[in-house]
């Protein structure tokens, strides 16, 4: 039971979110230098920390309506179920790593990192919940 989308939805998919990734790489960096080269004031700072996390979350809303394009009930309740499982995963990954930097037991994570976790836990469900939905 593989996804195949449309040629359509595919095309669709790659003009959404190819500029919204180079947005959130672009953020990120913007980020990075204005707070390395500037003390902007409180709600400046927390409009700047805010804008790489809001593209993230665009990028996971656009993978999210990418994997729902199917017409088939079975295979959008097998990847819902599987999304539903990956963004536990991404939370229980990134609360955890948290609470061991928190304690300086390793060092502090990438906010890119949390969309590789998001990756790789919706792959693992996909997998795990493949024999399910046959």
């Amino acid at each position: 039971m593989p996804f195949k989308p449309s040629p359509q939805a595919k095309s669709r998919f790659r003009r959404r979110t190819i500029p919204v990734m180079i947005a959130v790489v672009a953020a990120h960096f913007l980020v990075r230098y204005y707070f390395a080269h500037h003390t902007p004031s409180q709600p400046v700072a927390l409009l700047m920390a805010s804008l790489p996390p809001l593209f993230l979350l665009l990028l996971y809303v656009l993978i999210v309506q990418f994997l729902n394009t199917d017409r088939d009930e079975v295979q959008v309740a097998y990847r819902r179920h599987a999304i539903t499982w990956a963004t536990a995963g991404t939370l229980a990954a990134c609360l955890l790593w948290t609470g061991l930097a928190l304690y300086k037991v390793v060092p502090d994570a990438s906010l890119g990192a949390a969309l590789f976790i998001f990756l790789g836990t919706l792959v693992m469900a996909l997998l795990a919940l493949r024999r399910r939905y046959q």
